[in-house]
This record gives structure tokens, sequence and C-alpha cells, in this order.
């Protein structure tokens, strides 16, 4: 699993691989529930690229989509990331962190107090433009 410092963690490309999801409640602090679906987000900053891509139980696409990162602000050892989509013209918020050596991707839903945390694995992409 990758593991980066948060300097090192704004100016990446890294793909996390996801086949469950927690859903939690961010007033009661409690998980709500867990449910499978395997998915993938690559995250390039300095692509200001998010291609999410959802998966079926053959492991056959399902869907894919690419979103335009507008936004990454860094505080507190978290990175927070806004995703444009070009279908809906909304925006989705994300925090990506480290814990414990591996990075931990969340999706934010604040009009709902909700939180979904995606566990996986992750690895380094290399998009069109090369940080490293």
């Amino acid at each position: 699993m990758l593991s980066l410092s948060v300097a090192q963690l704004g100016l990446t490309q890294i793909t996390v691989f996801s086949k469950t999801t927690h859903e939690y409640d961010l007033t009661s602090e409690e998980v709500k529930g867990s449910f499978t679906k395997t998915q993938s987000f690559n995250i390039s900053f300095p692509d200001s690229l998010l291609i999410h891509n959802v998966f079926n139980d053959d492991f056959e696409i399902n869907d894919s989509q690419i979103y335009k990162i507008t936004g990454v602000e860094e505080k507190d050892g978290i990175i927070g990331f806004t995703a444009l989509s070009g279908v809906s013209g909304r925006s989705y918020q994300y925090l990506l962190k480290t814990v414990e050596e591996s990075l931990v991707l969340v999706q934010l839903f604040n009009e709902d107090q909700t939180m979904y945390v995606f566990e996986g694995s992750d690895s380094k992409m290399k998009t069109f433009i090369q940080s490293e």
C-alpha cells in the first residue's frame, strides 16, 4: 500500500480500489451500514482529474466517469478536494488522508450529514502530467 506525507499527497497521482463502502452518520458519529460495491478512483492532482469506475459482480466495468478537480485544500494532515461532474454539473467533496501506512478516501454528503469511507487498497498512478 502507498503511504505518503501530506506534502507529497497534494502533488501526486493515486488509484484507490475499493470493494466495501462504509456509511457514517456525521451527527451521531456511528456507522449506519456497509455495502459491497467494487469501484476504483483514479486521482491526479497535477492533471486535475478524478476518474471513477464501477464494476459489476463479474469485475466487468459497469460505469465510468471523469470529473474535474476544481479545488484542493490541505488542513491538519488531510487533503480536501472538490470534483465537478460534467454530467450533472454537481460538485462532490472528498477527503484523502494517510492512516496507518495506507490512504483513506472519504466522500462527504454535508446535506445528509453522511460520509462514505471507501475500504480497499491504493497504488501510485501515472497520468499525462508526471509529478515525480
